[in-house]
C-alpha cells in the first residue's frame, strides 16, 4: 500500500497538458525497430532470446543480434547459409542454430558463425519442403522434420522414419520433444514422438494447405492452430474447437504464463487463465501480422510483424493515458480515492483513481496557479489569477478571498493551519479557512514550508528563514544563488529543497548536508517531489527518481529512476499524484499510472559482455595469460552491455591496483604504449556511480621485454661485466707488471746512461780536465803566459765535449742527416787542430737522410763514429776520412769509416780496463747493432 505522509503541489509555468476524458483510449510506450534503425528487414519472423541475453531476430534478409544499443547482421557474407530465417534453437552448449528456409543451418558460438558440415545432407532429406522443427540432443545427434522426421549423428550418417505423413512442427517442451504429425491423404492428425515418447492421440480436422501449423502448452493443455482453427487437446480428446476470425501464426507464452495469439494483419490477443475470457488486445498492433511475441529477461515483451519490424514495449505494466486537448495542468493533488487536477482554463476536475473516470467539475474561469488538499482537512485550497478559493470535497465554492490571488505555494503545518506565498508576501489561515495574517515581504516569493517553528520561504533565488511569528528574516548564504522550486519536510529537521538546476539540497537542523544525490538523479531541474511510505519520489527533466528517505542522511545513497525506457510516457516529469495503490506520473502529454506491484521494482542492471581484445589494432585470442613482444604494447578491449531498459551505465577502468581509475563512454578501453610488465586490466560499472559491479573478461596480459631487457640477457650481461672486470683487472695487473718491467728497464737504461756519460767523461772530458789541471799547475809555478791560450783551447774543447754529450738527451728523435752534421762538425774541430788539415767526405743517400734514430741510438753511434774518426788521426795518421752511411727497410743502418791512414793490428782480446775499442763494442751492443 502507498500511503502518503503529506503532499504539496506547486503550479510551475511549464506545467503539462490537461487531463484526458473518461472515454480516453490507454496506450504503452513503445519503440519500433525497422530497417532505418539497423534491421536487416521489417519482415521479422520470430524474435528469440539466447541466454546471454541477446536478442536474435530471424528475418527473410538474415539476423541481427541485438543488445539494446547496436544491431549485429549475418547473411552469407559471414557465413550464414541461407539468408531466409524463420527460427532459432539453442542446444545444452549454448549454440544458437537457426531454422533456415533450405534447412541448411549453423551454430553461433563464442561471437563466431560456422556452418553446419552436413548441410548438404540436410539438403537433401529436406527437398523442396520447409523445415519445420530443429532440434539437438547431447550426442550431437539433429533431429529435423519435414515430410518426414529425419535426424544426423556427429558423424553423418543420417535416417528418416514416419515417412508416410506430413509433418507439422517438432517442439520441444521442457525436457522432452513432441512431434505433431498428420496423415495427408485423409487430412487426420494424430501424434508421435521422438524416441517413443508419445503425446497426442488421433483426431481428425480439416487442414487448409496454405496455413502455418502451430503447436504450444499451455497451463496443462496442449494447443494446435492450423490456419483459422484453434483446437485445445487435454488428456486423450480435443476439449475445444475455435474457429478464428483470423489466421492464426503464432502461439506464445509469457513468463506469467499468459497465452499470446498472434494474427495475419489483426495484431495479437492476450489470454491470462482461458480461452473463455475476453482477450486483452493491443491497439498499437491491430493491423499487424504478429509472428512471435517474447518476454524478456527484463520482463519487457517483443513484437514481431511481417509489416513493421518489431516492437518493443519495455513495461506492459506501466499504462499511459493521452490527453483530449492542448489545455495545460497547472496544478495536481489528490485524495485517499482521487486526484485533482486545475489547469490554465481554470478548470478543476476530480477523478477516479481505480476508474480514471470524472466525479465533478468546476470551472474558477481563471488560470489556476496553485493548490493544495490538506490531511487535516477535507477542503481544497484552490488559488486562480483573480481570487483564491476553498472548495469543498464534491467541488462547491465554500469560501472565496477577492483580494488575495496567485498565490504561488500552499503548505499545511502540522497543527492544519494553511500558509500561502504570494506577491503580497506570506499568507496564514486557520484550518477553517479563517485568515490569520498577511505579512508583506522585501522579495517576491516562490514556495513556503514550516519545520516546528521556523517559517522557510524561498524567493525568486535564495532562501530565508523565520520565526513562525514573522519577525524578521534571516537569508541562507548557502543559497544566496539557488533557484528553489519546492520544499518539503521528510521528518522534524529534516528537509528537502528542489532547485531548478541544481538537483536536491537535504538540510538537517538548519544545517546543509554533504551533497550526496545529484550524480546520481537523472535530471537536474527538480519540478515536483513526493513522500509516499518511505520514499522520497522526484519528478526531474530526466525522469522519475525514487530516494528512500533514510538514505537521505546516511552515507550510502541510493537513485533508483525510471524514464521513457522503461515505460514512461516521456522523460520531462511536471507531477505526482499517489493513491493507496497507484502513482501517476503527468507529463506534458498526459501521464502514466505506475501500479503498486511495480512501484518498488528496481529497473534491470544491463549484462556485460566482452567483444574482442586487440593488439596494434590486431584481434588477439582471450586467453588469461597472453604474452605480448616488447612492441606490441597497444592494448584496446572492446566491451559491450546487453539492456534494453536502462541506458544509463557508468564504466570505469584501470590497468593496475595501483592506477588511477579512468572514466568511459565509448564501449572501449585503450592503452598505449605500455612499459614491458604484467598487467590486469580492471573494468567496473554501475547504474548510479556508487555501487560498483567488476566485470569478467581477459584481463590478464604480459608485456615482455626486448630482448636485451630480459632476464637471460641480464644475466648475460652480468657474466660479461664480471669476465670484463676480470679482464681488466688482468690486464691491469699486466700493465702494473709491464710497467714495473719498464721501470727497471728504465733503471737499467739509467745506470747505462750513467756508464755511458761516466765513459764519455773519462775518455774526452775527463782527459781534457786532467789536461787542464796541469797546465794551470804549470801555469802556477812557472807563470808561462804561453799557457793560457792552450788552455783557452782545453777549456772550448771540454765545453764542445759536454754538449755533444748532452745533445741527444733532450730529443725524441734525431734525424740521420742530424747526427752527419754533428760528425761534420767533429771531424772539422780535429782538422782545425791537424797541421795538414783533414778531408772529410760524406756518402748519405736522400731517402736515408730523413729517417730518424732514438736519442740512445744516436749518441751511442756518435761516440762510436768519434772514437773511430780519433782513433783514425791519432793512431792512423790519417788525412782523408770517408763516412758512409747506408740503409735498408725496415730500421736498418749501415756507419762505416773509412781513412787514409797508416792503419793498426787489432789484439785478440781486448784488455778490460781499456776504454777505447772495448768502448766502442760495448755501445753497439747497448743499441743492439754490430761492431767490426
Amino acid at each position: 500500500m502507498l500511503s502518503v505522509r503529506f503532499s504539496l503541489f506547486l503550479c510551475f509555468v511549464f506545467a503539462c497538458a490537461g487531463i484526458p476524458s473518461v472515454n480516453g483510449q490507454s496506450s504503452f510506450t513503445y519503440r519500433n525497430y525497422t530497417e532505418s534503425n539497423g534491421l536487416p528487414s521489417s519482415e521479422i519472423y520470430q524474435v528469440f532470446q539466447d541466454r546471454s541475453g541477446f536478442i536474435w531476430f530471424g528475418t527473410d534478409n538474415g539476423v541481427a543480434r541485438f543488445d539494446g544499443k547496436e544491431f549485429l547482421i549475418y547473411r552469407k557474407s559471414e557465413q550464414l547459409p541461407d539468408q531466409v530465417v524463420f527460427g532459432f534453437y539453442e542446444d545444452a552448449a549454448g549454440c544458437l542454430w537457426f531454422r533456415t528456409f533450405s534447412g541448411a543451418t549453423a551454430c553461433f558460438r563464442n561471437n563466431k558463425l560456422t556452418p553446419y558440415k552436413f548441410n548438404d545432407t540436410i539438403r537433401k532429406l529436406v527437398g523442396p519442403e520447409l523445415l519445420n522443427g530443429l532440434a539437438f540432443d547431447s550426442l550431437g545427434r539433429i533431429t529435423f522434420s519435414n515430410d518426414a522426421l529425419s535426424w544426423i549423428d556427429s558423424t553423418g550418417r543420417w535416417g528418416t522414419r514416419d515417412n508416410r505423413r506430413d509433418v507439422l512442427r517438432l517442439t520441444r517442451v521442457s525436457k522432452q520433444t513432441a512431434l505433431l504429425t498428420y496423415n495427408g491423404h485423409n487430412k487426420v492428425y494424430d501424434s508421435s514422438s521422438i524416441f517413443g515418447r508419445p503425446f497426442l492421440s488421433k483426431f481428425t480436422e480439416n487442414r487448409d494447405n496454405n496455413a502455418v501449423p502451430c503447436f504450444q502448452f499451455w497451463r496443462g493443455k496442449i494447443l494446435i492452430s492450423v490456419g483459422h482453427d484453434l483446437m485445445v487437446w487435454e488428456g486423450s480428446k480435443i476439449i475445444k474447437n475455435i474457429r478464428s476470425e483470423h489466421a492464426i501464426i503464432s502461439l506464445s507464452v509469457d513468463k506469467q504464463d499468459q497465452l499470446w495469439i498472434g494474427m495475419i494483419g489483426a495484431g495479437v490477443s492476450r489470454y491470462t487463465h482461458s480461452l473463455d475470457e475476453k482477450p486483452f488486445r493491443m491497439n498499437l498492433l491491430d493491423s499487424k501480422s504478429v509472428t512471435s511475441v517474447l518476454q524478456d529477461s527484463e520482463s519487457s515483451y517483443w513484437f514481431s510483424t511481417l509489416e513493421k519490424g518489431v516492437y518493443y514495449l519495455p513495461n506492459l505494466d506501466m499504462i499511459n493515458y493521452p490527453l483530449d486537448n492542448q489545455t495545460k495542468i497547472s496544478g495536481v493533488v489528490h485524495r485517499q480515492d482521487a486526484f485533482i487536477t486545475g489547469n490554465y482554463l481554470g478548470e478543476v476536475e476530480s477523478f477516479d483513481f481505480k476508474s480514471r473516470k470524472p466525479m465533478w467539475k468546476v470551472n474558477l474561469h481563471n488560470p489556476v496557479m496553485a493548490m493544495l488538499a490538506p490531511l487535516q482537512s477535507d477542503k481544497i485550497w484552490v488559488s486562480t489569477t483573480s481570487r483564491t478559493y476553498l472548495l469543498t470535497p464534491d467541488g462547491k465554492v465554500s469560501m472565496e478571498y477577492p483580494d488575495i490571488k496567485s498565490v504561488k505555494s500552499f503548505y499545511e503545518d502540522t497543527q492544519g493551519r494553511i500558509w500561502g506565498v504570494s506577491r503580497v508576501g506570506v499568507l496564514l489561515f486557520s484550518k477553517e479557512g479563517t485568515r490569520m495574517k498577511r505579512q508583506e515581504l522585501e522579495f517576491w516569493p516562490r514556495a513556503v514550508l514550516v519545520d516546528g517553528k521556523e517559517l522557510w520561504v524561498a524567493g525568486i533565488t535564495g532562501l530565508s528563514v523565520s520565526d513562525t511569528a514573522i519577525s524578521g528574516f534571516r537569508p541562507i548564504p548557502e543559497f544566496k544563488d539557488y533557484k528553489i522550486t519546492q520544499m518539503l519536510r521528510i521528518a522534524p529537521g529534516l528537509i528537502v529543497l528542489g532547485t531548478a538546476g541544481n538537483g536536491i539540497q537535504v538540510m538537517q537542523n538548519g544545517k546543509v548536508l554533504p551533497d550526496r544525490f545529484n550524480a546520481l538523479l537523472r535530471g537536474n531541474q527538480v519540478h515536483t517531489m513526493l513522500q509516499a511510505d518511505t520514499c522520497l519520489w522526484l519528478g526531474t527533466d530526466g525522469g522519475l527518481n525514487r530516494i528512500p528517505t533514510q538514505t537521505l542522511v546516511e552515507g550510502t545513497p541510493r537513485v533508483y529512476a525510471w524514464d521513457h525506457y522503461n515505460g514512461l510516457l516521456s522523460d520531462k516529469v511536471n507531477h505526482l499524484a499517489c493513491s493507496s495503490t497507484d502513482l501517476n506520473v503527468f507529463f506534458d502529454g498526459g501521464y502514466t499510472l505506475i501500479p503498486e506491484a511495480i512501484v518498488s521494482r528496481v529497473a534491470p542492471v544491463p549484462q556485460f559482455y566482452y567483444i574482442s581484445r586487440t593488439v596494434n589494432s590486431k584481434i588477439v585470442s582471450d586467453q588469461s595469460d597472453l604474452r605480448l613482444k616488447h612492441t606490441d604494447n597497444n592494448i584496446t578491449i572492446r566491451y559491450g552491455f546487453v539492456g534494453y531498459q536502462n541506458r544509463f551505465v557508468k564504466v570505469r577502468h584501470r590497468i593496475s591496483v595501483e592506477s588511477e581509475w579512468n572514466a568511459t563512454t565509448d564501449g572501449s578501453v585503450s592503452y598505449f604504449g605500455l612499459a614491458p610488465g604484467e598487467y590486469e586490466v580492471q573494468l567496473e560499472y554501475s547504474l548510479d556511480g556508487v555501487h560498483w559491479i567488476r566485470a569478467s573478461f581477459p584481463s590478464c596480459f604480459t608485456v615482455a621485454p626486448p630482448w636485451w631487457g630480459s632476464i637471460y640477457f641480464e644475466l648475460s650481461v652480468l657474466v660479461l661485466v664480471v669476465i670484463i672486470v676480470y679482464l681488466v683487472f688482468m690486464i691491469r695487473t699486466r700493465i702494473e707488471d709491464r710497467a714495473r718491467q719498464q721501470d727497471r728497464k728504465f733503471q737499467h737504461r739509467l745506470r747505462e746512461q750513467r756508464e755511458s756519460i761516466a765513459k764519455d767523461l773519462h775518455d774526452n772530458i775527463g782527459n781534457q780536465l786532467t789536461s787542464l789541471s796541469l797546465g794551470l799547475h804549470h801555469l802556477e809555478k812557472g807563470r808561462d803566459l804561453s799557457l793560457v791560450g792552450p788552455l783557452q783551447e782545453e777549456i772550448h774543447s771540454t765545453m764542445t765535449e759536454l754538449r755533444d754529450t748532452i745533445w741527444a738527451m733532450h730529443q725524441q728523435k734525431i734525424s740521420v742527416e742530424q747526427l752527419c752534421d754533428k760528425l761534420r762538425n767533429l771531424v772539422w774541430r780535429h782538422g782545425h787542430h791537424h797541421a795538414t788539415g783533414i778531408a772529410c767526405h760524406f756518402e748519405l743517400p736522400p731517402e736515408t737522410a730523413t729517417r730518424s734514430l732514438q736519442p740512445a741510438q744516436a749518441i751511442n753511434i756518435f761516440r762510436i763514429l768519434q772514437e773511430a774518426v780519433s782513433n783514425a788521426l791519432k793512431h792512423g795518421q790519417a788525412t782523408t776520412i770517408s763516412i758512409k752511411v747506408q740503409s735498408t727497410p725496415p730500421d736498418y743502418f749501415e756507419f762505416m769509416v773509412v781513412d787514409n791512414g797508416v792503419g793498426f793490428d787489432l789484439p785478440v782480446e781486448f784488455i778490460p780496463d781499456h776504454y777505447g775499442l772495448g768502448n766502442m763494442r760495448k755501445r753497439a751492443e747497448e743499441i743492439q747493432a754490430t761492431f767490426s
